[in-house]
């Protein structure tokens, strides 16, 4: 339930003259705007339900009952006289000031679409179509939550119009919202998700090892697999004599490798590619090679 202090009602789309009526029957409003004027006293059962506006503007004193649904919204003046059952999970206004004033009813507009992005990525402009109603007048300031939909919601400081650019290096999820003021209402737009990969892990790839001359180390298992970023993981192995300057192992693509013989020192290590998010590299590891055997 929540009760509010707004400047006007929405435009009336219907009105309700109870001057000199001796009783009134029961509403039952499923939408629009119904405006009860003139002086009297509404004795009839009332529902309003979700999407609805009842505005009580005139001398008006409620003896029936009420029932705010959820989503739908009771508006009252200062003066309005209340005996009877109220049952409100909806909105209730305290300031029906004028009835069917200048505002019509605020339509906060949509704004982008849910977008994943890898990890310390950058998300795409988020372009937001115009509100619409109130006064014609608006009033818009973007939200930020990082514990989802259920969670709080922050303003970002100077983002006031009606697109937002959020900034890049984003290393976990965030929820993006607009909210719309005008007319004393205040709305939101949907909310757009960023969804953020996990960090490309490259794994590892075993330990250093010494040999003799002209054999072969053990093969290179996959001691920790690659994993993170879109799933979708490409290797390739990699050989140097330096550890700085690298050469790819022809065919060599699958998570192990098992080199030929050796008669020199050699570094290795494993490439991974991520179809969306990149390349890294797992740590090297060498193989050095004892010298030739010389039987004198």
């Amino acid at each position: 339930m929540a009760t509010t202090l707004k400047a006007q009602p929405p435009a009336c789309t219907q009105t309700l003259n109870i001057s000199g009526w001796t009783s009134v029957p029961s509403i039952d409003l499923g939408s629009g705007v119904l405006c009860v004027t003139g002086t009297g006293t509404l004795s009839g059962s009332v529902v309003i339900r979700s999407g609805a506006h009842i505005v009580i503007c005139g001398n008006v004193d409620v003896f029936g009952s009420v029932n705010v649904n959820s989503g739908a919204h009771y508006w009252r003046t200062p003066s309005t006289g209340f005996t009877g059952s109220f049952t409100n999970n909806g909105t209730l206004h305290n300031q029906a000031n004028s009835c069917g004033g200048g505002c019509s009813t605020l339509v906060p507009g949509t704004i982008g679409s849910n977008e994943t992005i890898c990890y310390g990525g950058d998300p795409s402009n988020i372009s937001g179509s115009a509100a619409t109603g109130g006064d014609g007048s608006f009033t818009y300031q973007w939200q930020i939550s990082s514990t989802g939909l259920s969670g709080s919601w922050s303003d970002i400081s100077g983002e006031t119009g009606t697109s937002y650019n959020p900034p890049g290096g984003l290393n976990s999820d965030r929820w993006y919202r607009r909210e719309v003021s005008s007319c004393g209402d205040t709305e939101y737009s949907n909310n757009v998700e960023v969804t953020v990969r996990a960090d490309l892990d490259s794994g590892v790839i075993g330990s250093n090892q010494t040999i003799c001359y002209n054999t072969s180390p053990a093969a290179f298992t996959s001691t920790t697999d690659a994993s993170g970023a879109d799933n979708s993981l490409t290797y390739q192995w990699q050989s140097s004599t330096d550890n700085a300057t690298w050469s790819d192992i022809t065919d060599e693509t699958s998570t192990t490798y098992s080199p030929s013989n050796l008669t020199a020192d050699t570094y290795y290590r494993r490439e991974v590619t991520s179809g969306a998010c990149g390349t890294k590299y797992t740590a090297s590891i060498l193989i050095s090679v004892y010298d030739d055997l010389n039987a004198g």
